[in-house]
């Protein structure tokens, strides 16, 4: 018989889980990136389970671990980082209950918003359980360019340089401008206030979001305002990520993205990586230049959001799950 109980340790067959999460890192970012998985799984995990701010659920088929969600709890708001249930549990619908409960969780922790952002195993089907749960689904899409290709080697005829310690708030307040003047809602918590902000860059100078090296944070100023900023960490041994790429609204069409882009596709280039990561909206502007520039689809990938009413900025949802 299934039941769901909260998780705080590692489940007996961790193993298990830690095989298929290496394959789908595998067909996304090759070889290197299953075997750092492998590596450091279960001690990332059991760090992950300690933390306090952390809530995460199991599915028991009996004395067996069948599937896992874990949430992280920030400023009121809960994203779900990892849901995967085991490939012998997938296709039975048996993902409904571990969910529902995990919903159930969060909304009795009174969070203001969920997100659910996360590659979801082929075999299972998220999306019918968290719509029902109140959540807007936002198609987005994985996409990766080789550094070595031509589009990324354009020079850099822009003053981008690497961010430096007096630029967060600046930064921070770019990165809330950009997203303000988006008709869309937002999906991350670090676009909605400048304090949101600003402790997203610290987060991300800490490595919580992967490791970080020199210059993997390239800002643009006019004069003394930022005008654009892209800021990047590592998420696989031989591939950076882009995190945010923003361009102030009275900056934007001048090419400042690319340039941006460039510049820390040469940090990447120098640092040793063979390839450049980044997750878009399908419908942001900004996949044309990502397509020019050689970014290819590699996971298609739903997100899912909830805001409480009033925070949502024209999302039209429930106050909560039915």
């Amino acid at each position: 018989m299934l039941r769901v109980r909260s998780l705080s340790t590692l489940p007996g067959n961790f193993d298990a889980f830690q095989e298929e999460v290496a394959a789908i890192l595998e067909r996304l970012y090759g070889a290197k990136s299953a075997g750092e998985y492998r590596q450091n799984a279960r001690r990332a995990m059991a760090a992950n389970l300690a933390h306090p701010q952390v809530r995460a659920l199991a599915l028991l088929d009996g004395k067996t671990t069948a599937g896992i969600t874990i949430a992280m709890l920030r400023e009121g708001f809960a994203e779900i980082f990892f849901v995967h249930l085991l490939k012998a549990y997938q296709g039975r619908g048996f993902e409904t209950r571990l969910l529902r409960d995990t919903l159930a969780m969060l909304h009795a922790e009174n969070v203001r918003g969920i997100l659910c952002e996360c590659v979801i195993p082929e075999g299972m089907d998220i999306g019918t359980t968290l719509i029902t749960g109140g959540l807007h689904p936002v198609p987005r899409q994985l996409m990766v360019a080789d550094l070595d290709a031509a589009p990324m080697h354009a020079p850099v005829l822009l003053p981008v340089r690497p961010l430096a310690p007096t630029d967060s708030g600046s930064v921070a307040h770019c990165i809330v401008e950009a997203y303000r003047a988006q008709d869309a809602p937002p999906l991350h918590l670090e676009v909605q206030s400048l304090p949101n902000a600003l402790d997203f860059l610290g987060r991300l100078q800490q490595g919580a979001y992967g490791p970080v090296k020199p210059g993997f944070q390239q800002v643009l100023y006019s004069g003394d305002r930022c005008a654009g900023a892209v800021l990047g960490c590592e998420v696989a041994p031989d591939t950076g990520f882009v995190l945010q790429l923003v361009v102030a609204p009275e900056f934007q069409g001048r090419g400042y993205a690319k340039a941006l882009l460039h510049a820390l596709a040469t940090v990447y280039r120098e640092a040793g990586y063979r390839r450049m990561a980044l997750g878009v909206t399908c419908d942001n502007p900004a996949l044309r230049l990502y397509e020019k520039l050689g970014f290819r689809v590699i996971q298609p990938v739903t997100a899912y959001v909830w805001w409480q009413a009033g925070m949502n900025r024209g999302l039209a949802s429930a106050a909560g799950p039915p």
